[in-house]
């Protein structure tokens, strides 16, 4: 796992802020204040990960102006099967129709973006939307494996330290994190009951979504019959904790993968109108729609 970290750090594009020191002690305060166990502690509380999360806490508290905040951080497969299948363009489209939803809110202000790849690592830290950066050509070039556990204890280490920092500075803070993969796990030292255990304590705050999106990996002839059954991946997401009714699994052709981004942003853009959108989305899920909505 620490050569993993290394890798991923070392591709990282946010600038420090803070120690792995005070990362742990982020950490620390989380335990304290009953968001995250010794469990979740115990994973999240190492060396090399704190690293990592350190490249990503980007803007400090006192540079955002806005009184409640909305953090999301996207964890985004760029593995080899993206290209293989020709879908490089639909997952960017799609990442940055969830983006530009985000820019159309009247609650821009509060938000800020981080972006995870899961072979290149942070693509950029907690930013302004502003300051935020769109998948293209240059920074999205799938290849490499599935590290789908390692990558998803970065976000959501990120993600629960960031909110942290907020809350120890007074402002109420909130978190949605998406995953997109169109692969089970391959590489990562991380189980998936490690991920459930810091899953499991994030939701238990009702301050945080966890949505997980798994594209059709099944191989099919041309007559489009399926000869290969592909991953299960409602039966993945859910071990690693992530609740029924926000898990999407679409198919892999660009239409169904822009479709599933398109429910994202949906769901991503209600919650973060207010803390009573945010809650109902936790209690609840959201965008029921053509596509048989969370959880179908």
């Amino acid at each position: 796992m620490a050569e993993w970290f290394r890798h991923a750090s070392a591709h990282s594009q946010g600038g420090l802020t803070m120690s792995s020191a005070d990362v742990s002690a982020l950490f620390s305060a989380a335990h304290q204040d009953g968001t995250l166990s010794k469990g979740a502690l115990a994973v999240l509380d190492a060396e090399d990960l704190g690293a990592v999360i350190n490249q990503g806490l980007g803007i400090t508290p006192d540079q955002v102006s806005a009184t409640d905040i909305q953090l999301i951080i996207g964890n985004i497969d760029d593995s080899s099967s993206i290209a293989s299948c020709g879908n490089e363009q639909p997952m960017r489209d799609g990442y940055n129709l969830v983006y530009d939803s985000l820019l159309g809110t009247k609650q821009k202000g509060g938000i800020l973006m981080a972006a995870n790849l899961f072979n290149r690592g942070l693509l950029h830290g907690f930013d302004t939307l502003e300051n935020a950066v769109r998948l293209d050509a240059r920074n999205y070039n799938p290849s490499g494996g599935t590290p789908l556990y390692d990558s998803t204890a970065v976000v959501l280490g990120l993600a629960a330290a960031k909110r942290q920092q907020f809350s120890d500075n007074g402002v109420p803070a909130r978190a949605i994190v998406p995953i997109y993969t169109d692969g089970a796990d391959v590489g990562s030292r991380m189980r998936a009951s490690d991920i459930e255990i810091i899953v499991r304590d994030l939701l238990q705050t009702e301050q945080f979504i966890v949505i997980g999106v798994g594209i059709d990996d099944s191989t099919k002839d041309h007559q489009g019959n399926v000869i290969r059954k592909g991953t299960d991946f409602k039966a993945v997401f859910q071990s690693m904790g992530i609740q029924d009714r926000w898990i999407l699994t679409p198919g892999n052709s660009p239409s169904e993968i822009r479709g599933a981004f398109a429910m994202v942003s949906q769901s991503v853009s209600l919650a973060s109108q207010n803390a009573g959108s945010f809650s109902k989305g936790v209690k609840g899920g959201f965008s029921q729609g053509a596509m048989g909505g969370f959880g179908a």
